[in-house]
């Protein structure tokens, strides 16, 4: 089929598998194949710079997986998960996404979904979202109410790193005998709309890739920073949000780490 034009189109995925056909796995496995792609880079199977996109969230902790992910990320591996889809309560972001360690990613929304002409070209998801920027990103995003939070006051770091698309992510869902966890059908049984923290944090991992690209010798300390000093800050909400189709619950500072992550802007900030 040729290259995925993406975030980082050049580079080669290594799909791990930890999870069943109904979505569902323990912590052993989750750490067998943390592991395995450590024990890979340390070795020199993989010779350039890895990123891991664990999009899996759990409500309890684990001691053997955490151990893994620092492994993994003492052998150069950097780390990218979520913040989990057990919001708005807090604090509820889901482990590990909760590890200080961890570049957690949580859900934001468009504000103009399911919008139709004139506000939007029809079909809304392909209409063109303006440059978003501190004047505007309130009017344009939302953040998700399944995307964990925090305590309120949040602590400081916040353990919610960035934001990302999430919410109404137009992507390719087989529905069949496997466990479709209720996504609604867009068009057929192939093409959906599908949400959660899970969408999220690719759109991070694919920033990191391109910041690999820059600097294969980038930290995960570095790189979670960089994200963080060049995100847009997302204000807080307390009434909630509207858009055409949802109301969305409040969200404060608790909800947004540092804001929406710009990939232009931390590729170029990647020294």
């Amino acid at each position: 089929l040729g290259p995925i034009g993406g975030a980082a189109p050049g580079v080669k995925i290594l799909p791990v598998r930890v999870l069943n056909q109904f979505n569902f796995g323990w912590f052993s496995w989750f750490t067998a194949g943390i592991l395995h792609v450590g024990r890979l880079k340390a070795d020199g199977s993989l010779p350039g710079p890895v990123v891991i996109n664990f999009s899996i969230q759990a409500s309890g902790s684990s001691a053997i997986l955490t151990s893994a992910i620092d492994y993994a990320i003492s052998q150069g591996v950097l780390f990218v998960t979520i913040a989990g889809n057990f919001g708005p309560s807090a604090p509820s972001i889901s482990f590990p996404g909760r590890l200080p360690q961890s570049i957690t990613a949580g859900a934001v929304g468009w504000r103009q979904e399911w919008c139709s002409p004139p506000t939007c070209t029809a079909p809304w998801f392909f209409a063109d979202v303006p440059e978003l920027n501190a004047g505007n990103v309130s009017q344009h995003v939302y953040v998700a109410s399944f995307s964990g939070r925090e305590a309120v006051p949040p602590p400081s770091p916040t353990r919610i790193d960035v934001m990302a698309p999430g919410s109404f992510v137009f992507g390719e869902w087989l529905f069949g005998p496997g466990f479709s966890e209720g996504r609604a059908m867009g068009f057929d049984a192939i093409d959906n709309f599908i949400f959660g923290t899970s969408f999220a944090a690719p759109h991070v991992a694919g920033i990191v890739a391109q910041m690999l690209d820059k600097n294969p010798n980038l930290t995960q300390g570095q790189a979670e920073a960089i994200l963080r000093a060049n995100a847009l800050a997302i204000p807080n909400a307390p009434g909630g949000t509207t858009t055409p189709v949802q109301r969305i619950a409040p969200g404060g500072s608790n909800a947004t780490g540092s804001g929406l992550a710009l990939g232009a802007a931390s590729v170029a900030a990647t020294p």
